[in-house]
């Protein structure tokens, strides 16, 4: 479900009971919904307490101007997300992505899991010194 901003708590049920994966798409909801702070998020500490299945976007990267790189960074320093959290939701990402080849999702998967292992220790040593 794209963005899923102004639910209330009857139709959250509904996601949860259904297991309905969430996008969200930090800046563009920040600039949308004139949010001073990512914290104030209206739904955004929810999904990340519940660990709902959610990803996290760019919805239109040239208009808002972000990548998602930025929008993973933005989303782990105001919810103070260790990168292994980070990796499990784009992980999560991949697992509700809209492809059917399970082989292409497979070697996406194997990848993304390899070099994030790389990173995260690479980050766990930068911040050793």
């Amino acid at each position: 479900m794209g963005h899923a901003l102004t639910l209330d708590p009857s139709q959250i049920a509904r996601l949860v009971e259904r297991s309905i994966p969430v996008e969200i798409c930090p800046t563009s909801n920040m600039k949308t919904m004139h949010l001073t702070a990512l914290e104030a998020h209206p739904t955004l500490p929810t999904w990340i307490a519940a660990a709902y299945p959610f990803s996290i976007n760019t919805d239109d990267s040239t208009v808002f101007e972000t990548t998602s790189s930025r929008e993973l960074r933005l989303v782990a320093e105001a919810f103070y997300l260790p990168p292994e959290t980070l990796v499990a939701l784009c992980l999560g990402g991949l697992k509700h992505a809209f492809e059917t080849d399970t082989q292409k999702l497979r070697q996406l998967h194997k990848r993304f899991s390899s070099e994030s292992e790389q990173a995260i220790v690479e980050y766990r040593e930068a911040i050793a010194c």
